[in-house]
Formats: C-alpha cells, structure tokens, sequence
C-alpha cells in the first residue's frame, strides 16, 4: 500500500510556538504599576487600550493595532505620560507581529524601549518586557548573534533582580543556549561529533545548568522545567541524538501529565515532538498516536502552530497522516480537505487525499464483500 507523507519540519517548532503564544498570545496588563491612571486623569487612553485588548483576543489584530496607536496618540495631546504611551506602543508592535509587520513593530518596540531606559532606567524589569520582543523578532530572522546579545543583556538583569537561581534566570538561559546551538548549526548543520563542537557543548551546559536551576527553586515537577526539556530535546533533534531527544521529551511529558487532562491540547506539541522522533527512528508508539487523536477529537479546530499560513498547511497536512495511519479514514480527509482549502497548490496534500481516498473505497468494497460472505452464509 503506498504511504502518505509526512513533513517533520513544524514538528522541530513545538517549543516556539509555545514561546511565541507567551510573547505575543495574551494581552499585556494595561497599566503596570509604573504606569498607574491617576485619579481625576482622561480615561481615554485607558479606554481606547481595553479596546485595543478585546480586539487583540478576538484576533482582529489591525482593530487592536489602531486602537493601540490612537492610545498612543490621545495620551501624547493629553496629559503627555510617557510610559503609558510607551505601553501602547509595545502593544501597537505586538499587533503589528501577529500582521507579520515586522520592521513596523521593531521601530515601535524601539521607541517603547527608549522611553522605559529613559524613564525607568536600563535594569528595570519593564524594560526587559520590551528587550525579549525585540529578542523575538531577531529570532524569527534567524540573527541569533543580536539575539544572543539581547538576552546576555537580560540576564544581567535579571540576575541583580531576582537572584542567580530564580526561574527567570533559568528560562534566559535557555535562550541564550538556544541562540548558541542554532547559530552553530547554520555554520555547520551536520557535524561528524557534535560534541566536539565548543557551541554545542555549551548550549548543552548551559541547559543543563538552568535545569538545575529549576529543580532546585521549583521542585522535580517544575513548569519552568519543561521549557528547558522542550528545548534540550529540540537541539539533540537538530544534532540527531534522538534517544536524548526522546528522554527529554518524555520527561517532560511526565511533569505535564501531573497537572494536565490527558487530552488537554498543551500536551499536543509534546507528543507531535516524541512521534516526530519515532519516525526518525523508524519506530512508531501507537500510544501518542490515540492521544493525539483524542485531542484533535475533543478541539478539531485547534492549531498548536505559530499563526502562518504555511505552517497551518503543513500541521493540517501532518493531521491527516496520522489520522490514516490510526485507521481514521473521515477525519484524515477532513484534515486533507481544510489544507488544500487554504493553499490549493499544496501538492504533498492533494497526494495524500487521494491515497486516504484510495483506502476509503478499499475498505468500503472490504465492508461488502463481508457482508455477501455473512449473508451468504446465514442462508
């Protein structure tokens, strides 16, 4: 029987999307305590950014993206409070990232992150909330060196802040290692001993040294841990080293059991990440693949991807696989059918509808040809 295809690639994003949702999903507080309304002030601002924050989780982000700019704008002829309009410029940039308007949002973040240095001085903590967004963007174009740079900056802040041994600290540290390893892995992407490699062995320390740092402040079953898992697992992915990568998955998957449903959608990257590494192996776990199911069953709509278009496609595309490949015919099509309704070209999918509709129409002439061996036999 000829096989579908699967394409791994997003199944190496699972920790970043969720890095991305922490970064970009939710709407930040409108008024931090530097940024406090004063009694008797205009409330236009405060209004025009609860809007802004209502549009931003319906997802009408260009709305939320106007809203936040005349925040701006109406505190500026205002009363002229700076760090509130630094706030809505910050959430201006975060509209402007879920657009893909990348160099539009790093100008506002930049702006926003002056006034903060200016106003609150360059080790606060707001303005390390504006540092790690302008670290994301350097992310997304793969400028791991300025990124690097940023975060190396936010540690020092955080360290003075919070301690040497606070979970910040941890979570800075992962992606300083995580610029380090993928940085490395673009000059060579294959090398013959990884380890030999000074970048990896560092990345790999400094992982290790930040889940430490976890266990110990938070405890073996720590949050903060499974993001440094997540990422441990990514970079022995990257290098091949998949029996670590699994281990760190798994362990992961553990922590995430303790305080999670089983079919809770958080858990779907997780085990895309362990199937993915099966795959590499050759092997398969029909066990993440009936979790996985169960999941899609309970949220059919949902996407655990970084919101491109390119990247629903493709995890659409992965949906229906492994849908085929537990025997779930009907919602293997579905899924075939929702990717080629967003990009008709995708030729991997329309490949694979129609092998998923070649097994369809087998397993129908299956189901007759019982059913005239059972009807035959009862008479």
């Amino acid at each position: 029987m000829k096989r579908c295809r699967i394409q791994w690639t997003p199944l190496l994003v699972f920790s970043f999307a969720i890095f991305a949702s922490v970064i970009f999903g939710e709407g930040a507080p409108a008024l931090r305590a530097s940024e406090k309304v004063k009694p008797g002030m205009d409330s236009t601002w405060q209004n025009l950014m609860e809007a802004g924050e209502a549009s931003f989780r319906l997802g009408n982000f260009d709305d939320a993206e106007n809203l936040f700019a005349m925040a701006a704008c109406s505190e500026q002829n205002a009363n002229a409070n700076e760090l509130l309009i630094a706030t809505s410029l910050m959430r201006e940039a975060d509209a402007c990232c879920k657009e893909e308007r990348f160099a539009t949002a790093d100008r506002l973040y930049k702006r926003a992150l002056e006034i903060r240095e200016r106003k609150l001085g360059t080790d606060h903590t707001d303005v390390v909330q504006v540092l790690s967004k302008q670290a994301w963007l350097e992310e997304r174009h793969r400028n791991y060196l300025m990124e690097e740079e940023i975060y190396r900056r936010i540690l020092k802040i955080e360290q003075k802040k919070f301690g040497a041994e606070s979970p910040s600290v941890a979570i800075t540290m992962k992606n300083i290692a995580h610029c380090i390893y993928e940085r490395a892995f673009d000059l060579d992407p294959k090398p013959a001993e990884p380890r030999k490699n000074p970048a990896f062995v560092d990345a790999e320390n400094l992982l290790e040294k930040a889940l430490a740092i976890c266990e110990k402040s938070e405890g073996t079953n720590s949050k903060t841990a499974t993001q440094i898992l997540d990422e441990q697992s990514h970079m022995y992915w990257m290098y091949d080293y998949f029996s670590k990568g699994e281990q760190c998955l798994r362990r992961a998957l553990a922590i995430r059991d303790t305080y999670l449903a089983p079919d809770d959608p958080l858990l779907e990257s997780n085990l895309r990440g362990l199937i993915g590494i099966k795959a590499r192996q050759n092997t398969e776990d029909r066990v993440l693949f009936k979790r996985v199911l169960a999941i899609w069953k309970k949220n059919p709509t949902a996407l655990q991807t970084p919101p491109s278009r390119t990247n629903q496609v493709i995890c659409l595309n992965n949906r229906g696989v492994l849908c085929l490949n537990m025997g779930e015919y009907q919602m293997a099509e579905e899924y075939f059918l929702k990717a080629l309704q967003i990009d008709p070209n995708y030729k991997l999918c329309s490949e694979n509808l129609n092998i998923v509709r070649m097994n369809m129409k087998s397993k129908e002439s299956d189901n007759t040809r019982s059913l005239l061996q059972h009807n035959t036999t009862r008479d």
